[in-house]
């Protein structure tokens, strides 16, 4: 089983940062920041890292749901992702050869917009519970 960690990063005015991805499956598409775990790497720890490497900021990560996504590529075995939320710090810098693009968005930006892994269903029961 594949452990994933993303983030939901939320600025001040209450919106949350997006990113385009710029390789692989789901090229072009909206996602949360994040990735894979390594190898007995806890998500806390993975999420930090992830968002360092893509982003050059810290992240503050507090769990907000843990949940299943399939596997891209058509693979069979579901990934275990935990969601971390956390404020913004710094000034995220995109990864040019993993993103292609940021974007802070609000709820009510979110359609239109073509999101990989069911990143826009988390988004809006984010949203939703910030109510």
């Amino acid at each position: 089983m594949r452990v994933v960690a993303r983030a939901i990063i939320v600025n001040n005015d209450r919106k949350v940062l997006i990113a385009k991805r710029a390789q692989r499956w789901n090229h072009g598409r909206w996602t949360l920041p994040g990735g894979k775990s390594d190898e007995g790497e806890a998500p806390e720890v993975t999420i930090v890292r992830e968002v360092g490497e893509e982003l050059s900021i810290p992240f503050t990560p507090r769990l907000f749901k843990e949940t299943w996504e399939r596997e891209p590529e058509g693979g069979r075995e579901p990934w275990n992702v935990f969601i971390f939320a956390g404020p913004l710090e710094g000034t995220p810098t995109q990864k040019p050869d993993e993103i292609s693009e940021l974007m802070f968005v609000g709820r009510d930006d979110l359609d239109g917009l073509d999101f990989a892994f069911g990143h826009k269903d988390i988004l809006i029961e984010f949203f939703d519970s910030q109510k």
